[in-house]
């Protein structure tokens, strides 16, 4: 084995990291991928569109005698919509159809919570509806007939599978125009429900070139809010798991540009996370949006009173800050460790959670990007979140340290030594939650090798990092770790063994039991 003094001429030689910062910060992910997959805070992917006003309706005089438990209240609902499908089936007059489709808007419209869809895909409703959408018929049964399939596109995947199975996506495209907004609204609103589905409908959806047409359409000034809104809606829905072109990734942009700053905050919250989405697709597409110059305008968004507009763009810097080193230079420069400062501290454990993601990959950067966050105050803000409340957060903020000892230089590890590090890691230590307990030992363990080669390196020290282990209650703390985990995990059992005995003097009798895969820092 080779001696720790030839380690350490080893390691000041050269620099040289056991993993490439950039593969080191995308790992990471896969830590928030519940996370991001959340489309929002506090609304549903899906909405119905519900009737605000009680409307009524009488029974067509012709109908009566052939169907007379239309105006029967004590009929059930089923045996209502078999009539309604008789009607259609059998009756082509403008009035009657007109009125079975009311009926049936109605029935799916209402503030009931278990609407009948199964029911209407059971009895076959679902290909008159499509084929009333052809533009030759009168506005008000292409309405009824939109209005309609948009509450059915809320149903589950089976029935919006079937939709576009039947053809809707080809039917309805044409009617998105600025001469009947209403129609447009239907339209769009039913897209929206059906692309907050599956992939494989976004990806259907995109085919027909639904994005750019919406664009389009929001690009048109003095339209009613609600256009808007449910058009943005839309988008964000669509762009869950689909990946555009550069050049519609562009364009997008641009549009999204003139709306961040929207008094309607769902317009707003809507676009940023459509960008959060964006900013997670690869560094091709991370470069287009900083290039965009849009960031700068997110930026004074991380501070947000509303989370719903707070939330994403956090979300679109900390994916931004997992391409790599070039991005996170970029970011840094924006200053975006001045409003992690604060985030990191949120009320929300949400916030908090992705505040310290954002910063964990700052903390797998380059030395220099590492040195940059450890002179910033936002590190000592982290640290307090090393004992957090909740589980999530505090694992998150372990990363950020875990990540600084992994690349950061001998003197940006005792930097943070010297503000504070080992009081909060003693007090985690106190939770030995398995991946949390092998982020924290893997930071002592760093601390430890870096004084020893600050040590070797007579580089001048105002405090003893062995003693401030003592004294902090991280050496109690291990020995406590090691007594819990040794059954739990036979590896980082050897691992706390090795550093007690190689820094503390414990003798053999604690020594290593069995092969345990060591975990090492890199060269400082």
């Amino acid at each position: 084995m080779q001696k720790t003094s030839e380690r350490l001429l080893d390691r000041n030689k050269e620099f040289q990291k056991s993993i490439d910062p950039e593969e080191f910060a995308k790992s990471r992910e896969s830590f928030s991928v519940e996370l991001r997959k959340s489309k929002r805070l506090e609304t549903v992917l899906k909405r119905r569109a519900i009737c605000t006003e009680t409307e009524t309706s009488e029974v067509p005089f012709v109908l009566l005698s052939i169907f007379p438990q239309l105006s029967n209240p004590a009929v059930d609902r089923r045996a209502k919509l078999e009539c309604l499908i008789q009607i259609f089936n059998t009756q082509n007059s403008y009035e009657i159809v007109k009125f079975a489709l009311i009926e049936l808007r109605k029935y799916l419209a209402s503030s009931d919570k278990n609407p009948p869809i199964q029911d209407i895909f059971e009895l076959g409703f679902v290909s008159y509806l499509i084929s009333f959408l052809n533009q030759n018929n009168p506005c008000d049964i292409i309405s009824e007939s939109a209005w309609c399939l948009c509450n059915l596109a809320a149903g589950n995947n089976s029935c919006c599978l079937f939709l576009v199975d039947q053809g809707i996506l080809e039917a309805a495209f044409p009617l998105i125009d600025i001469k009947n907004l209403e129609i447009s609204e239907h339209i769009i609103w039913c897209i929206a429900n059906l692309a907050g589905e599956s992939e494989e409908i976004r990806k259907a959806i995109a085919s027909y070139h639904y994005i750019e047409t919406i664009l389009d359409l929001v690009e048109i000034q003095d339209l009613p809010l609600n256009i808007y809104d449910v058009s943005w809606f839309c988008l964000s829905n669509i762009f869950r798991s689909f990946a555009p072109s550069i050049e519609l990734l562009e364009s997008v942009v641009r549009t999204i540009k003139k709306f961040l700053r929207s008094k309607h905050s769902n317009i707003a919250s809507n676009c940023l996370f459509i960008l959060s989405y964006l900013s997670n697709l690869g560094k091709e597409h991370a470069n287009t949006i900083i290039n965009s110059g849009i960031l700068s305008e997110i930026l004074p968004l991380m501070h947000a009173l509303e989370i719903n507009i707070q939330y994403p763009a956090i979300k679109i810097f900390g994916n931004i800050l997992s391409e790599g080193r070039q991005e996170t230079q970029a970011l840094i420069n924006m200053r975006i460790l001045d409003y992690l400062a604060s985030t990191v501290s949120s009320i929300s454990k949400k916030i908090r959670k992705e505040s310290l993601f954002a910063l964990s990959n700052v903390t797998a950067g380059t030395k220099t990007q590492i040195a940059q966050a450890v002179d910033h105050i936002v590190m000592i803000n982290a640290m307090k979140k090393l004992s957090d409340s909740s589980r999530e957060v505090k694992l998150e903020a372990s990363y950020v340290f875990s990540n600084a000892i992994h690349g950061g230089s001998c003197d940006s590890i005792l930097k943070l030594v010297g503000s504070g590090l080992l009081k909060y890691v003693s007090q985690a230590l106190q939770y030995s939650e398995l991946a949390f307990a092998k982020n924290l030992v893997f930071i002592c363990k760093g601390v430890l090798d870096a004084y020893e080669y600050g040590l070797q390196n007579k580089i001048p020290f105002d405090f003893d990092v062995i003693d401030l282990f003592k004294d902090s209650g991280c050496l109690e703390g291990l020995e406590d770790l090691k007594d819990e985990i040794q059954v739990q995990d036979q590896g980082l059992y050897n691992e706390i063994v090795e550093i007690l005995s190689k820094y503390f003097g414990y003798g053999e009798d604690e020594g290593v039991q069995g092969e345990s895969e060591r975990i090492s820092t890199y060269s400082f």
